[in-house]
């Protein structure tokens, strides 16, 4: 599996904390077994409940798979 995301993602912000990328490994080792598409909402949902519902900077997240 894969992980490619924008720098948006890492640097969704609580104030002036970044989501970074320990909270971007950590969120996606808990549904790393999960349909892609369920990955990239699983990270989405993450940052913007980290940051208090918005990410002021655009996000893109794409997760391959090799079966």
């Amino acid at each position: 599996t894969v992980v490619m995301y924008t720098d948006g993602l890492a640097e969704a912000r609580e104030d002036t904390q970044l989501f970074g990328e320990e909270r971007i490994i950590k969120t996606a080792e808990r549904d790393l077994n999960a349909a892609p598409g369920v990955l990239c909402k699983t990270l989405l949902d993450a940052a913007k409940d980290f940051a208090g519902g918005v990410i002021d900077d655009d996000t893109a997240i794409l997760v391959v798979r090799r079966d």
